[in-house]
């Protein structure tokens, strides 16, 4: 048993309490007698005449510089967080809990009827003057309902403008103006070593301010999200600080504070911070398109052996597989090639390498350092968008507006005559984007759908032409078939902003 786990139980009271405060006291009393011979106890002890009689030494006193120092440190963590803290909001997350009644016989039953009911708490900042809040996917995916508490108490309802799974970023916005929004820092240029500061709503209580430093960079293979290159901190931060901002001592962002390691649950100095340069690609994609478009070179990567693979080149990363007509084909990248800077940048880990591909924008020409029979190359690549490679791989296309890959499909006459339908031409779902307006619907891959906004949909291009038209706010209904285990269901839902 731990001694914080004794120290809990001694406060409750009772007998237990008194049982430990006694086996407390004995082990005390036995650590100050073991010393003590019989014959020490008998005769007092002695000591030469010519030693002083005490060896204690003077207590250290802190200087006025010392002090001065002290409270300049002081003044740093207060200035930034005067600057911050009217940033940083209170977020609920409210989800929909059914009602009960009891019955003669004491039985619970449902009434039918449910209450929005608070089901999680965390915290976030403003990014724009009019509303926009960055925060974590975790803090508001599935919720029915946010709620949204600003440093001044203000309260507003929220609505989620798009999330991202894959990183942990999600946007939201309130109906508000004049907000005062934080501003970034390139969280590349913060140093291990350096002050940070976090501030959120840990346990509920809002506006906590707590401070450390940078322990660590390009933290990756956690197995928390897909891409993972996490700012590692030792600044308290416990649960309810989620989606907060991680602040440098010019009181800008340079991450998101969005989990920790912890086997009590609390804080034990290890908190992991998603970085901003990651965040903000994010939060941009999401606000101009409705999703986040991700880089793609078309390459399978390994690490590298400690001997080195290619060359006796001991860093970079390993490319295992190039997929025929990809960028990285078109630019001669070859399996077995060991990259060893991406976009100027050395590379050094493969989770970091995946993350920084995924972060470039589709489109994008980027310099590759690379390896290849012991001779040092380069060469250039446009960068693709992953989801439109992803779907002519899956034989589809992307529509991007509702996050998911299509294709057309002729459906069984006897099947669509049983189900009621007049044209056997339907679109069929391939997969769907995580956080995308499909998952959020309720879609998934092999649904069939059929109607949209009102419109037969014949094939994918129709779907994909009507998706662009379509206004999310007035949430359009999507009619949908599915199969499962050769029984046909239909229904209804709504794509929403």
């Amino acid at each position: 048993m731990s001694f914080s786990k004794v120290q809990a139980r001694s406060f409750r009271g009772g007998v237990g309490s008194f049982l430990v405060r006694a086996a407390l006291a004995a082990v005390m009393v036995e650590a100050w007698c073991l010393p003590l011979s019989a014959t020490a106890l008998a005769q007092p002890a002695t000591q030469p005449a010519n030693q002083p009689t005490s060896t204690l030494q003077a207590t250290p006193q802190a200087t006025k510089s010392d002090i001065d120092f002290a409270r300049s440190l002081s003044r740093v963590f207060r200035t930034v967080a005067t600057k911050a803290e009217g940033s940083v909001v209170h977020i609920t997350q409210l989800n929909k809990v059914p009602t009960y009644t009891r019955d003669v016989f004491g039985f619970p039953t449902r009434t039918g009827e449910s209450r929005l009911t608070q089901t999680g708490l965390g915290s976030g900042f403003i990014v724009t003057d009019d509303g926009y809040i960055l925060t974590n996917n975790h803090v508001v995916a599935g919720a029915d309902a946010l709620k949204v508490r600003l440093f001044d108490q203000q309260e507003f309802t929220a609505r989620v403008v798009g999330r991202d799974p894959a990183t942990d970023v999600a946007v939201v916005k309130i109906d508000a103006k004049g907000l005062r929004p934080l501003t970034f820092a390139d969280s590349d240029a913060i140093d291990v070593g350096e002050w940070v500061v976090a501030i959120g709503s840990p346990r509920g209580l809002e506006s906590s301010v707590t401070a450390g430093i940078v322990s660590a960079k390009g933290r990756a293979g956690i197995g928390l999200v897909d891409y993972e290159d996490f700012i590692q901190t030792d600044a308290a931060i416990n649960p309810g600080n989620s989606g907060g901002p991680l602040l440098n001592l010019d009181a800008q962002v340079v991450g998101i504070n969005s989990a920790i390691a912890s086997r009590s649950g609390g804080s034990e100095g290890l908190s992991f911070a998603i970085p901003s340069k990651v965040v903000q690609y994010v939060m941009e994609s999401i606000i101009k398109n409705g999703r986040v478009s991700r880089g793609w070179l078309g390459v399978s990567l390994a690490e590298q052996s400690a001997t080195g693979d290619q060359g006796g080149a001991k860093r970079g990363v390993k490319i295992a597989e190039v997929t025929p007509d990809s960028p990285a084909a078109q630019a001669g990248l070859k399996e077995g090639d060991v990259i060893l800077a991406y976009r100027g940048r050395p590379v050094d880990a493969l989770d970091r390498l995946r993350t920084a591909i995924a972060l470039t924008p589709p489109g994008t020409s980027v310099p590759v350092e690379f390896v290849r029979d012991g001779s040092k190359r380069n060469a250039e690549l446009k960068v693709a968008d992953q989801t439109t490679n992803m779907a002519k791989a899956l034989g589809g296309i992307a529509v991007p507006e509702i996050g998911a890959i299509v294709k057309s499909v002729e459906l069984d006459r006897r099947v669509a005559r049983r189900i009621g339908l007049r044209d056997t031409k339907a679109v069929q779902v391939l997969d769907v984007t995580k956080g995308g307006r499909a998952e959020r619907a309720g879609l998934i891959a092999g649904d069939y759908v059929v109607n949209l906004d009102g419109d037969a949909m014949r094939s994918a291009d129709d779907l994909a032409k009507a998706a662009a038209k379509l206004d999310f706010s007035r949430s359009p209904r999507v009619d949908v078939l599915r199969e499962s285990r050769g029984i046909w269901n239909q229904g209804t839902t709504s794509l929403d902003d």
